[in-house]
């Protein structure tokens, strides 16, 4: 008797463990927020399933400099930051061969302006445009950069299937560079916040820059005020403005009318310049057609193999093997 009521009691706690281990996988399932002890349980899907962008990015060297091991590597490394600082799941960046990197962005809303901010250099720098408003998205030369890739000689094929070049323009005028992208303290870019100090509403991007640029930077707009000083990202203006302030210690902030534009400057900063200039060799935008083939396929050959052993159990084992069929699909 007492044998029979200890095997109850084991029985009992058994049942009991069950029936707590089920309601804990279901609450994992079906949560309403997807989240199990903080942490995010939402299935993710990849490029094969969900589609997005794959790109093929070939790291450009400078003269007649040879591009190296180590700066590739690095600049994967960033590339990879950049690609968790846009907040893309299940992104792959990987090396192929010595001079190309794969990026690809599974289900990105804008993937023309992620892959820009992947492939941009990230040099900040602010310029002395001689009393002139360069108009936002103007390509200029400083005494930083002369001869930037986007003024450098390209080549295109015309309607007709035939090569030209277009070349370089070395007459455009050499702006002063007030500040040295390398000078910049990643540590100080911020995260965009609302601009409270603009009429305009807004999000700005707060800096800051050591050592010579930050007393270069102090000294000029203490000398030139209410003149206009732009501000360069990879060699293309941002904005310009008047001088209303003397910037000590080398900080401000780069004001943006979006929280996306915001972003990907933040994104540009924050991680680092790349050691090296990378043109985009090819791009492609990837359906998610051949994921959905492979998962109804998968799907229909789980069902199968299910079916199989559920039958061989109820066959063989009879009720034992109901019983354990129900907790194979339970």
């Amino acid at each position: 008797m007492e044998a029979d009521t200890a095997v109850r009691n084991r029985d009992t706690i058994a049942l009991v463990f069950i029936l707590l281990i089920a309601g804990l996988a279901l609450w994992v399932n079906f949560a309403p927020d997807n989240t199990f002890l903080g942490r995010d349980v939402t299935t993710r899907l990849g490029l094969d399933l969900q589609g997005g962008t794959q790109v093929l990015l070939k790291a450009q060297p400078q003269g007649d400099q040879a591009i190296t091991p180590d700066e590739m590597a690095t600049a994967a490394r960033i590339i990879e930051q950049r690609v968790n600082g846009l907040g893309v799941s299940e992104a792959v960046v990987q090396r192929s061969g010595n001079d190309r990197i794969i990026v690809e962005l599974p289900g990105v809303d804008n993937p023309e302006q992620a892959v820009q901010t992947l492939r941009s250099t990230g040099q900040l720098e602010f310029i002395d445009p001689q009393g002139q408003d360069i108009p936002s998205g103007t390509v200029v030369r400083t005494s930083n950069n002369p001869n930037p890739p986007a003024l450098q000689a390209t080549t295109s094929v015309t309607a007709t299937g035939a090569l030209t070049e277009t070349t370089a323009q070395p007459e455009l005028p050499i702006y002063t560079s007030i500040t040295k992208g390398s000078d910049l303290d990643t540590n100080s870019v911020l995260a965009p916040v609302l601009d409270t100090q603009s009429v305009n509403g807004g999000f700005a991007v707060p800096f800051a820059y050591r050592g010579e640029s930050a007393s270069s930077l102090e000294q000029w707009t203490s000398q030139n005020q209410q003149q206009p000083m732009c501000i360069v990202i990879d060699s293309a203006v941002q904005s310009c403005a008047i001088v209303q302030a003397t910037l000590v210690g080398g900080s401000g902030q780069i004001t943006s009318g979006s929280q996306e534009e915001a972003t990907a400057i933040f994104n540009q900063l924050k991680y680092g310049a790349l050691p090296v200039s990378l043109l985009i060799e090819s791009s492609r935008t990837i359906t998610a057609s051949l994921g959905e083939d492979s998962l109804n396929a998968s799907l229909i050959a789980g069902i199968i193999g299910l079916c199989a052993v559920m039958l061989f159990l109820i066959l063989y084992y009879r009720l034992p093997g109901l019983i354990a069929v129900l907790v194979l699909l339970f």
